[in-house]
């Protein structure tokens, strides 16, 4: 599954450096086809999440690779706002927080399903203090809840990451098809959580 995260990342990336260099971002940006490149993301998310254990291995690779070629288009923007230097930093720090969170939440043993269910209140504790932190004219109070947002995804990253083992361990009694098909599914899942926790790992770092 982490062979497919690490490829979606990289078509990701790519998508992003090529639409940005060629200048095509500006393009995209004046015509119509910036809302298409903007809901398209937040769009296939949604079908991903409501569907992912539903769906066949090859509609499960679909989604998959248009997700990360859509969040590398939307993406494209980075390069016109920050420097190279600047991008891998922030890029460096929220693939080596996101590897600590996976792997803890592949090895451990301690049952993280209680921990989840916390985490997700506290998420959504996170969420209303942001938009209150709209409102609120303090960079500090905003730089305190993205750092208590960035804590609390990345330790959703572990408990999905635990919950995607358990599926794919079940599969491994089951024929070929079903083992890819779960295999693929738990790539879209985490592959979901990087792109969705990026920005408050970014933060944290």
């Amino acid at each position: 599954g982490y062979g497919y995260v690490v490829a979606g990342a990289a078509v990701s990336l790519l998508t992003a450096y090529a639409v940005g260099l060629e200048g095509l971002y500006v393009f995209i940006y004046l015509t119509p086809l910036f809302w298409l490149v903007v809901t398209a993301p937040l769009a296939l998310a949604i079908i991903a999440s409501l569907t992912a254990h539903r769906i066949s291995a090859p509609v499960a690779h679909l989604l998959f690779w248009s997700y990360a070629i859509c969040i590398g288009m939307s993406f494209a923007g980075l390069f016109e706002a920050y420097t190279g230097p600047e991008l891998m930093l922030a890029f460096t720090a929220v693939v080596l927080i996101f590897v600590s969170s996976t792997s803890y939440g592949y090895f451990t043993r301690r049952d993280l399903r209680p921990t989840a269910k916390i985490l997700l209140f506290a998420l959504l504790g996170t969420l209303a203090l942001s938009v209150s932190a709209a409102f609120i004219d303090s960079d500090a109070f905003a730089e305190a809840v993205a750092f208590a947002g960035g804590l609390v995804m990345a330790g959703l990253v572990a408990c999905d990451t635990q919950h995607i083992r358990r599926r794919l361990t079940a599969a491994m009694s089951l024929h070929s098809g079903q083992i890819e098909r779960a295999t693929i599914v738990g790539a879209l899942m985490l592959f979901l959580d990087l792109v969705i926790v990026s920005p408050g790992l970014a933060r944290v770092a």
